[in-house]
Formats: C-alpha cells, sequence, structure tokens
C-alpha cells in the first residue's frame, strides 16, 4: 500500500507459521528464529535494549497454542485481529500516513515494513523494520488499539528521517545524549499517535491516559529529573543507570509522556514548523527550545 512516495508492507508471515504449523516451530526453533524476520529484529531488539528473552517463556507459549486444534487457532481473536489490519492496510495508508507526515518534513519517505508475530516480550517496536506481538493482552483484542500503535512506529520512521537529514546534536554526555535521543523519539512519536485517536481510537492506551492526567504528568517530570540527574554525574554504575533508565524511562513512561507534553508545547506555543525543525536541530536543540516555555512544574533539571 502506497501514499506518494511511501509504502508500507504488511507480512504477517510468522504469525501464520505459528497458526499453520507450531508443532514444526518447536521441532526447529532456531530456523523460526532465524528464518522469520520478525524474530530474527526481536533479538536485534532485545540486545538494542539489553533484555534477555525467556526462550522457556517463549516455548511454553507456542505449546499451550499447538495445544489448540488449527481451526479454532485460525478463529482464535489475535489471528482475525491481524487479518483485520491487513485488510485494513490500503486505508492506514490514505487516512495515517498523510498525518504521520504533517508532523515531519514534506516529501519524507516514511516507507516500512510491518511484520506481526505473537508470544515475543515486546508489545511493538520499530527496529530495522516494525514488528508486533498480537498475542500481547495489552491490545485488549481490539484492533484499533494496534492500528492506533502503528502509527506511533511509523513515527519512528518519520523521526528517523528527520535526524537523518538534520544536524548532529551537541550533547558531549554519552548517558545524558542518550536519555535526550529516548525522550525525543518515543515524546514525538507518542505525541503523533495521540493526535491521531480522531483516526485510530485506541480505548486501552495507557499512555494516553496518562497523558491525560495532571498528576501521574507532573510524576513523570520528577521521575525524568531524577534520571537525568543521575545521567549527570549520580552515584550509579553504567549497568545501574540502564536499569534505572529502563525502569523509570520505558517502563515507567517517564520519557513517553513528558516527551509527549514537550512536543504538544512547542506545536501548540511556536507552532508546527518549530517543532519539525526541532527534530532536524536535534535533542538538545529541542530541548532548549522547550525550555523557553516550559511550564515551572514541568522544566527539565540542569538541562541546558
Amino acid at each position: 500500500m502506497a501514499c506518494t512516495n511511501s509504502t508500507i508492507t504488511l507480512d504477517p508471515a510468522a504469525l501464520e507459521r505459528l497458526v499453520t504449523d507450531p508443532e514444526g516451530v518447536l521441532r526447529d526453533e532456531e530456523r523460526f528464529w532465524t528464518d522469520y524476520r520478525a524474530q530474527v529484529l526481536t533479538r536485534r531488539w532485545a540486545e538494542a535494549v539489553g533484555y534477555e528473552i525467556s526462550y522457556d517463556s517463549w516455548r511454553s507459549q507456542v505449546k499451550a497454542w499447538a495445544e489448540t486444534p488449527e481451526e479454532e487457532r485460525r478463529k482464535h481473536p489475535l489471528v482475525r485481529n491481524c487479518e483485520a489490519i491487513v485488510a485494513a492496510g490500503e486505508s492506514f495508508a490514505r487516512r495515517a500516513l498523510p498525518h504521520i507526515r504533517s508532523f515531519v518534513l514534506p516529501g519524507a519517505d516514511l516507507s516500512c515494513t510491518v511484520r506481526f508475530t505473537a508470544f515475543i516480550p515486546a508489545r511493538a517496536f520499530a527496529v530495522e523494520d516494525v514488528v508486533f506481538n498480537v498475542a500481547a493482552r495489552y491490545w485488549h483484542d481490539n484492533p484499533a488499539n494496534i492500528l492506533n500503535q502503528m502509527v506511533h512506529e511509523v513515527g519512528h520512521v518519520g523521526h528517523s528521517r528527520c535526524r537523518e537529514m538534520g544536524r548532529e546534536d551537541d550533547c558531549p554526555d554519552k548517558a545524558v545524549s542518550s536519555v535526550l535521543q529516548n525522550l525525543q523519539a518515543e515524546g514525538f512519536c507518542t505525541y503523533i499517535a495521540y493526535r491521531a485517536q480522531h483516526l485510530y481510537p485506541a480505548p486501552d492506551e495507557v499512555d494516553f491516559k496518562l497523558a491525560d492526567d495532571p498528576a501521574a504528568v507532573d510524576r513523570l517530570f520528577a521521575d525524568l529529573n531524577e534520571v537525568f540527574a543521575q545521567a549527570r554525574g549520580g552515584s550509579l554504575t553504567e549497568a545501574e543507570f540502564g536499569n534505572l533508565s529502563w525502569e523509570k524511562g520505558v517502563m515507567g513512561r517517564a520519557f513517553y509522556i513528558p516527551g509527549m507534553h514537550m512536543c504538544k508545547a512547542i506545536d501548540e506555543r511556536l507552532g508546527r514548523d518549530a517543532l519539525i525543525q526541532s527534530m532536524l536541530d536535534g535533542p538538545s536543540a529541542w530541548v532548549r527550545l522547550y525550555g523557553t516555555i516550559a511550564p515551572a512544574g514541568h522544566r527539565l533539571i540542569g538541562i541546558k
């Protein structure tokens, strides 16, 4: 499915293999993990974020799945949801790509492949391609939740294009730079998806509920400042800081919700062109721009 110069390819191959032949997957599981791109990228995602995949957990889920007759597997909500998403592919290109493109440079190529699998630890991620775990309970068997998340993940393609065409970031500190990059990328893509709810309502999206809860937003800005404090020279070891960044920033959503509100503030107060330019200028310049309009309770402490 194409929209101007961008093509979104939907690939359910790994999921189809799990539906038709889970016994074969278990007989030669390493081949499954090396032959199917969704599985290969899951390993790359895990390596990138420092996550150890529990193959015992994956194996037990596939074994339980294999005990379900194939006819029932084909009628399972996770399969039906994937089928609904693939069927909505052309509509997604027509509706979602113009929305995403409105947040990035005109003419930016948003082409990517979205792959579907099941029983992996992440519910969705963008590493080279986009990968979805349609078995994740997070989706509440509602394909609209997945389609909204697709906006987020394809948004990462747009953000990457901005960074490729933009300036090198000028932050000299490796730990602070890592936090800034995650904050900008996840905040930007969360904002794009948040603004896509008129296209794909996501009634079960936890991030949006947090974003609309002032007390939660205050708490998450405090968590973010805690991560920055440690990044600037706290007492934690590199491994301990990595754990803090993961627990507070990713799992706790301190990268996603404050970053979203930072993008929202720039977009609403300074305009869409200013937001796009801040993506091009890099995370440090983006934070500095936000600092000129940040409300008192949502300032980033010690970040210049």
